[in-house]
């Protein structure tokens, strides 16, 4: 097929994924199998390889109706949360939250004042909520997104100021340059998708449970 291409001389591991994708053209079921073995690459990339990552996102877009096109809210997050130097009313043009099928939470308050109610330990968050539950292909584009140059920190262990919860689908430590830590985490909540980034105060590096 020459759409699988990318497959050719790829390791055993996407050779796996591709085959689902082959497959996901046939029977609605292959197609949910397909995007589980696609799910499972994006959360354990270490036992996929980098080079088979990168070939993946080059071969999914390409299924057409095997490949939905992400929600608006996933979009935007990714464009625009992971952008430092905004204030609310920037962000809230920027994605234009006026008009946009999705709700934004933003503050930073390097710029502006927090919220009162903010959470401890939490210098800046973005967080873009909308209707349904769309957590896999948020943690997929997310995943993606915090893999695009310059990469988005590395996984460490959960800060303190952040748990796990029953509606957490994915939730992340990241050490940024020069020390700095943020969290992600996505989720459902209430009939919503949720994802939000949050970046802590400098110097607060609190190890807590690991997700």
């Amino acid at each position: 097929m020459k759409r699988l291409g990318y497959c050719a001389d790829a390791s055993i591991s996407l050779k796996l994924v591709c085959s689902g994708l082959g497959k996901a053209r046939q029977t609605s079921q292959q197609t949910v199998e397909a995007r589980a073995t696609i799910g499972l690459a994006f959360k354990f990339p270490h036992q996929f390889g980098a080079v088979a990552l990168s070939s993946l996102l080059l071969v999914v877009p390409q299924f057409g109706t095997a490949q939905a096109t992400p929600h608006a809210g996933i979009t935007a997050f990714n464009k625009w949360c992971f952008k430092a130097g905004q204030t609310e009313a920037q962000a809230r043009r920027n994605m234009n939250t006026d008009e946009a099928p999705f709700s934004l939470t933003f503050w930073g308050d390097s710029l502006a004042p927090r919220p009162l109610d903010a959470p401890r330990g939490v210098e800046r968050r973005c967080e873009v909520t909308f209707d349904g539950d769309h957590s896999d292909a948020a943690i997929a584009a997310l995943r993606a997104q915090m893999a695009q140059p310059p990469v988005f920190g590395t996984p460490i262990s959960l800060p303190d100021t952040h748990e796990i919860g029953k509606e957490t689908a994915l939730i992340e430590g990241r050490e940024l340059v020069r020390g700095r830590v943020a969290v992600v985490h996505v989720g459902t909540q209430d009939g919503q998708t949720f994802i939000a980034v949050d970046r802590l105060y400098a110097g607060l590096k609190l190890q807590g449970s690991s997700n």
